[in-house]
C-alpha cells in the first residue's frame, strides 16, 4: 500500500515474475491421460505371445489404414483379447475421438439428418394462449391435488414453452414421439387418396367440401373449430338458398345478418339435437338444381330459429335500438338475436311482406352489404369435359362456389415445392448414403467405419418421416390458405404437429360424413369384380378413418370398445414399425462390433426403440381416454407421463450421437454391458472377426434398412403422384367446362 493511501504501483521486478510465470504456464501442454488402443492392445497381447508364434505383437495391434510395413493383409489379423478387468486396469477411462473420427459421423449422417428434420411439416402456432395448459375451474378435483400437483405442473410447461421457439417444441416432439409423427403423415396421405378418388364423383358441393378438407386438412380441427365452420356454411348455405327471392325488406335484412354471421363467426348450433335437424337440409339444398321452394326454405329457417333459440335462452331477444353500436360492442350475443329477428320476421311476415321468388325477367339488385342479388338461371343442365350432360346446381352457380374454388386453387398454388424443398435435400442424403455404403465395402471390419454405419442406420427413419410429410395435399402455407379462405369458411389459426395429424385428419373425415358430403359409395354400382376389389381397397385406405363420429356415442361394451382399442394400437403400431427396424438394424451392427455383445451403442440404440414403443402405447391411451369420460387426474397423469417421456427419448437420441462423437463410449466399459471381470474382450482391430461380421451382419443389415426405408419413401411418393394426378385433372375438367 503506498503512503499516501493510493494503490500500490507493481515494480519492474514483480513485472518481469508475473511475465516468466505467464510463459512457463504457456509453455505447459495438459497431459494425455486417456488411453491408447493400441498400447492397450501391445500389453494384452505381449500376455498372450509365445516365442513360437509367427505374428508379433505390434504386426497385431498396429494394423490399420496407415499401417504399411507388414505383410498381413485385411482379415488375416490375428485376433487379441483381453478380460474386462485386464482392460479397465491397463486402459482406464476413454479415449476421445480424433478430427477424422467425429468429422465423419457428423458430415455423413448428422448434418443430413438434421436437414431432413428441418424439412418436415410442422405446426404452426401464433397465439401464446394456444400453447398454455389451463386447468378448467369447474374440474372435480380436491384443492390439494390442484395446489400440490396441476397448478405447479401447468406454471412449469406454461414458463417453458413460452420461452422456448415454438419450432423448437415442434421437432422435440417429433424426435421424442417419432412413431405418431410418422403415422399422423401417413394418415393426411391416406385422406387424400381417399378423397381424391371420389373427387369427380358427386355433385359440385361434395367435391368442394372434400378439396377444403384436403387442402386445410393440417388445420386444427377441434370442437370450437367444428362449430364455427358449421356455423359459417349454414350462413353462406342460407344466402344461396335466399338469392332467388325478390328482396323485400325482410329478405335484405336476413341476407345482412346473416353476412354479418359469417363475417362475424359465433359459437351457434351447439345443440347437437337442433344442429342435426339444420345439417340434414344443408346438402339437399345445395345439391338441388332448383332453389328451394317457399315452404321448404322457411322449414329450414325454422329449424335455423329453434338451434339459435337454445343457444341463448338465457339471453333476451330484443335489443335497443338506439343504442346498436355499443349492444354490438358490449354483447357477443347481438348478432345472433338480431338474426333470430330477422328469421322471426320471415316466418311470421305482415300482410304484403310474405316473401316469393323473383321473376326470370326481374332486374338485378343489391342488398344492403352490396351484393348481387338476381334469379336463379333457368339452365339446369350442361354438358362436362367428357361430353355427358349433366345437372348445374344452384351451389354451383353462386358467387360462394366461385370464391371457394379460386381460394382452394391458392391454396394448391401454394404448397411447398417437391422438387426444391424435398427432392434435393434427399437426393443429397442418397449420395451420402451411397458413399458411406461404399467406404463400409472397401474398408471391411473397420470399427468406425461400423459404428457410423450404425448411426446412419439408426437416422434412417427420418428420411421416411422428410418425405412423407411433403407427400400430401395440404402442405401449403396454413397462413396462405386461411387468407384466401377468410371469406369463404372458418379456419383455425393454428396448425396442429405431425404426431397429432391422425387424430385430426379423422375429425375432418368425420365432418364431411357429417354434412353428407362422403358416403361409402357415391358412384353407380360397379360389376362384381370390380366391387371386391373396391371393397379391398376400401377397407386398405379407410383403415384408419373408419372411427365412430364425435356426433354419435363412440363404441360401447366390451366388444366394441375392445374393438377400437385394437384399432388404434394397430395403427400405431405400423408407425412404430418404421422406427423399429431402423434401431434394430443399428443395434444389430453395434451389436457386433467389435466384440459381440450388447454395449453402449447397441443399448442407446435399442433403448431408443423401447422408449418409442413405450410413448406409443402412452398415445394410443391418451387417445382412447379422449372418447369417454375420464377423471381428470388420470388425463393429467397420461399427459405428464407423455411429456415426461418426450424428454426422456430426446435426451437418449441427442446424448447418444453427442457421446459418440466426443469418444465416450471409446471405453472398456462401454464395449460390453453386464459382464464379469473375466469376459474376453476383442482389442486388435479388422481381424478375420471383424471381416466375416462385416460381410454377414454389417453390409446386409444396412442395405436392409435402407432398402425398406427407400420402399417405403418409394409408396408415399407414389401417393403424392397419384393425387397431384387427379387434383390437375378434376380442376382441368373444371375449366374445360366452364
Amino acid at each position: 500500500m503506498a503512503k499516501d493511501g493510493g494503490p500500490s504501483k507493481l515494480s519492474p521486478s514483480g513485472f518481469k515474475s508475473i511475465c516468466a510465470l505467464l510463459v512457463i504456464v504457456a509453455t505447459c501442454v495438459p497431459a494425455n491421460a486417456q488411453p491408447d488402443s493400441t498400447i492397450c492392445c501391445l500389453k494384452a497381447a505381449r500376455e498372450n505371445w509365445n516365442s513360437s508364434s509367427t505374428v508379433l505383437p505390434w504386426d497385431s495391434c498396429a494394423f490399420g489404414a496407415s499401417y504399411i510395413s507388414g505383410s498381413i493383409a485385411p482379415g488375416q489379423v490375428p485376433q487379441v483379447t483381453a478380460t474386462m478387468s485386464f482392460c479397465k486396469q491397463a486402459c482406464p477411462g476413454y479415449r476421445l475421438s480424433n478430427l477424422s473420427e467425429w468429422l465423419l459421423l457428423l458430415t455423413t449422417w448428422v448434418i443430413p439428418a438434421i436437414a431432413l428434420l428441418i424439412i418436415c411439416s410442422t405446426g404452426e402456432c401464433e397465439r401464446a394462449d394456444e400453447r398454455q395448459f389451463v386447468t378448467p375451474q369447474e374440474v372435480p378435483t380436491s384443492w390439494r391435488f390442484r395446489y400440490w400437483v396441476v397448478d405447479p405442473l401447468n406454471d412449469m410447461m406454461n414458463t417453458i414453452f413460452k420461452r422456448i421457439p415454438y419450432n423448437i417444441v415442434e421437432f422435440t416432439g417429433i424426435l421424442g414421439d417419432p412413431a405418431s409423427a410418422i403415422r399422423g403423415a401417413f394418415s393426411e396421405i391416406a385422406l387424400d387418396v381417399r378423397v381424391v378418388s371420389k373427387l369427380s364423383q358427386g355433385m359440385e358441393f361434395d367435391k368442394m367440401m372434400k378439396a377444403l378438407a384436403m387442402v386445410a386438412g393440417q388445420t386444427k380441427f377441434d370442437e370450437n373449430t367444428e362449430i364455427m365452420l358449421t356455423t359459417v356454411i349454414l350462413s353462406k348455405a342460407l344466402l344461396v338458398s335466399t338469392a332467388h327471392l325478390k328482396p323485400t325488406p325482410n329478405v335484405l335484412n336476413l341476407r345482412e345478418q346473416l353476412e354479418k354471421l359469417n363475417d362475424q363467426p359465433r359459437r351457434l348450433f351447439v345443440n347437437e339435437k337442433f344442429r342435426d335437424k339444420v345439417i340434414e337440409q344443408l346438402r339437399p339444398a345445395m345439391i338441388s338444381p332448383t332453389p328451394l321452394s317457399t315452404d321448404d326454405l322457411k322449414l329450414w329457417l325454422d329449424a335455423f330459429y329453434n338451434c339459435l333459440e337454445d343457444d341463448m335462452k338465457s339471453a333476451p331477444i330484443v335489443v335497443q335500438k338506439e343504442d346498436v353500436e355499443a349492444a354490438n360492442s358490449a354483447d357477443e350475443h347481438y348478432v345472433p338475436r338480431q338474426l333470430m329477428n330477422a328469421i322471426h320476421d320471415i316466418l311470421h311476415p305482415s300482410k304484403g311482406s310474405e316473401i316469393s321468388p323473383m321473376k326470370p325477367n326481374d332486374t338485378q339488385h343489391e342488398d344492403k352489404q352490396g351484393n348481387k342479388i338476381q334469379s336463379i338461371a333457368t339452365e339446369k343442365e350442361v354438358t362436362n369435359a367428357t361430353g355427358v350432360p349433366r345437372v348445374i346446381t344452384i351451389f354451383e352457380k353462386s358467387e360462394w362456389a366461385k370464391s371457394l374454388r379460386m381460394g382452394i386453387k391458392v391454396g394448391l398454388k401454394g404448397r411447398v415445392d417437391f422438387m426444391k424443398a424435398l427432392v434435393v435435400p434427399v437426393a443429397l442424403g442418397l449420395v451420402a448414403t451411397a458413399g458411406s455404403f461404399y467406404t463400409a465395402y472397401t474398408t471391411l471390419g473397420d470399427n468406425d467405419t461400423a459404428h457410423s454405419l450404425a448411426y446412419g442406420t439408426w437416422y434412417s427413419w427420418i428420411i421416411v418421416l422428410a418425405v412423407a410429410s411433403n407427400c400430401y395435399i395440404a402442405t401449403a402455407n396454413p397462413g396462405l390458405v386461411k387468407l384466401a379462405l377468410q371469406h369463404d369458411v372458418y379456419l383455425s389459426d393454428v396448425t396442429v404437429p405431425l404426431r397429432e395429424r391422425a387424430h385430426n385428419t379423422r375429425r375432418w373425415t368425420v365432418w364431411l360424413k357429417y354434412i353428407g358430403c362422403e358416403t361409402e359409395d357415391d358412384g353407380p354400382p360397379p360389376s362384381a369384380p370390380v366391387e371386391r376389389l373396391k371393397r379391398v381397397g376400401s377397407r386398405v385406405l379407410s383403415f384408419p378413418f373408419k372411427q365412430t363420429p364425435t356426433h354419435s356415442p363412440p363404441p360401447q361394451g366390451i366388444r366394441g370398445k375392445t374393438n377400437f382399442l385394437l384399432h388404434l394400437i394397430l395403427k400405431q403400431f405400423a408407425g412404430w414399425l418404421c422406427i423399429a427396424l431402423p434401431c434394430a438394424c443399428a443395434a444389430s451392427i453395434s451389436y457386433t462390433t467389435p466384440t459381440v455383445g450388447l454395449g453402449c451403442r447397441s443399448f442407446n440404440h435399442l433403448l431408443y426403440g423401447v422408449l418409442t414403443l413405450a410413448i406409443s402405447a402412452v398415445a394410443v391411451t391418451r387417445a382412447y381416454l379422449s372418447y369417454y369420460p375420464q377423471g381428470y387426474k388420470t388425463l393429467v397423469l397420461f399427459r405428464a407421463l407423455y411429456i415426461f417421456g418426450l424428454g426422456i427419448n430426446n435426451i437418449v437420441l441427442i446424448f447418444g450421437t453427442l457421446f459418440h462423437l466426443i469418444g465416450l463410449y471409446r471405453s472398456c466399459f462401454c464395449a460390453v454391458l453386464g459382464v464379469s471381470g473375466d469376459f474376453l474382450l476383442q482389442i486388435s482391430a479388422i481381424t478375420a472377426l471383424d471381416v466375416a461380421n462385416a460381410k454377414k451382419f454389417w453390409l446386409p443389415v444396412g442395405y436392409m434398412d435402407f432398402g425398406f426405408v427407400w420402399l417405403v419413401c418409394c409408396i408415399a411418393v407414389g401417393c403424392r403422384g397419384y393425387i397431384h394426378f387427379y387434383i390437375k385433372l378434376f380442376f382441368e375438367e373444371e375449366a374445360e367446362e366452364e
